[in-house]
């Protein structure tokens, strides 16, 4: 929440002027879609903010939950299939190879997809024409 406290109060400083520094990413409006927002994320642990002012919904989540089960998805067959393709390449049949190759690919082949951990809903209200009231501001 700290974050985005900051990101709020960062974005509209010095009395509703806006400050056009180059650091800054700003956004004439907020995201009507999921892939707009804007992520922040530690490398581990991430959220999206979509940019409204007056009820913000940020869905976070973990790198560690995922859809499904835990799983072992190397390929126990690997070290053999990979002796016959750079048998196949010393050869050079090299499409043999590809095709050989192919077969290296993780058991399953499909990948587990991350899952939202939850939503933390801010209801901000504070909020003066369509904009956030900053502390000290007439």
């Amino acid at each position: 929440m700290g974050v985005f406290v900051a990101y709020a109060v960062l974005s509209y400083g010095q009395g509703g002027k806006l400050n056009r520094n180059e650091m800054c990413w700003w956004y004439d409006r907020p995201a009507t879609k999921y892939w707009e927002g804007l992520p922040i994320a530690t490398g581990r642990f991430a959220a999206m903010i979509g940019g409204k002012t007056g009820e913000e919904d940020i869905v976070f989540n973990d790198e560690t939950l995922w859809s499904g089960g835990p799983y072992d998805p190397n390929n126990s067959n690997g070290p053999r299939i990979l002796a016959n393709v750079r048998k196949l390449i010393l050869g050079k049949d090299y499409v043999s190879a590809s095709e050989e190759a192919m077969q290296l690919n993780s058991m399953p082949t499909s990948v587990q997809h991350y899952q939202p951990m939850g939503v933390l809903t801010l209801f901000l209200t504070a909020v003066v024409a369509g904009r956030l009231k900053i502390i000290g501001e007439s």
